[in-house]
């Protein structure tokens, strides 16, 4: 399996999620890093230019949309792909409308590696 260049960096508060997730990207061959703190994850983009940013939406210290913008400000244009493991928060996306793209956890393999290449490389032609 080729290494990937692109430098995920994953921001979860459970470590365990946070462990698997790290274990997938790696498995299929890319750069993943992974903190369960938005301010050593912060500490990360200020060092390295991450090409993919997938958060938690609910973190202890503050909510991942709120990280995604200060991140954001650090690496303008930075991609974010939300994960969260409540479906109630994934119904009022979609009910609003939301157009960020989110993961419901917990995740499949298959559904990891389809959401991270769409992020990166856009859709896969059907």
């Amino acid at each position: 399996m080729a290494i990937r260049q692109e430098i995920i960096l994953i921001v979860d508060d459970d470590q365990d999620v946070l462990d698997v997730t790290i274990s997938e990207l790696r498995a299929i061959g890319y750069r993943a890093h992974g903190t369960t703190s938005t301010a050593d994850a912060l500490a990360i983009i200020r060092v390295l230019q991450v090409d993919l940013l997938c958060t938690d939406i609910v973190m202890p210290e503050t909510d991942g949309r709120a990280f995604a913008q200060r991140a954001r400000q650090l690496q303008p244009g930075l991609k974010v792909l939300y994960m969260t493991g409540f479906i109630h928060i994934a119904r009022a996306a979609e009910r609003d409308g939301a157009s960020w793209p989110l993961l419901l956890k917990p995740w499949r393999s298959r559904q990891l590696e389809v959401a991270i290449r769409g992020m990166l490389y856009g859709p896969s032609p059907v």
